[in-house]
């Protein structure tokens, strides 16, 4: 099976038996098949071609408003977010509700989820060890244990 060219809508191989008939066998008439016949069914496709092609750029031009207005209402749920905590500070219930909130967290796991969709492929997973968060906390944590276990005990 050879690859198809997804902007020319019709096989090359079909172009070239549309040709044969309207230039070899352009008198010629088979049950239902003729090159009249042939040239209406390509202008069809090529229409529907067209037809799809301008559906998916209205569906490109959506998916950035979309994206556009998520982000306008991110960056104004943010700021609501920001005058609420200081509008909070004498009511602590209402403030520990309000930290509860973390909105950039969860934009950049739709945002993941996203291209994983968009992609068709689910993206490898990070593979190792984690990295220490501090080097010299972890050493000293070390010193402290082998402190303790070389220390005697009375």
């Amino acid at each position: 099976m050879e690859a198809h060219d997804y902007n020319e809508p019709i096989p090359s191989p079909v172009c070239d038996l549309v040709a044969v008939f309207e230039k070899q066998l352009s008198g010629v008439q088979f049950p239902g098949v003729d090159h009249q016949t042939l040239a209406s069914l390509i202008e069809r496709v090529r229409g529907s071609a067209e037809e799809l092609a301008s559906v998916k750029a209205q569906v490109a031009a959506a998916e950035t408003a979309l994206e556009n207005a998520r982000t306008e209402l991110l960056d104004k749920a943010k700021q609501a977010l920001a005058y609420a905590k200081i509008y909070a500070a004498v009511d602590p219930e209402l403030l520990e509700r309000l930290n509860g909130i973390e909105l950039g967290k969860r934009q950049k796991k739709q945002l993941k989820a996203k291209a994983k969709v968009e992609n068709g492929v689910e993206a490898p997973r990070k593979r190792g060890r984690k990295a220490a968060r501090n080097a010299e906390t972890s050493v000293s944590d070390l010193n402290e244990i082998t402190d303790t276990t070389e220390s005697p005990t009375n």
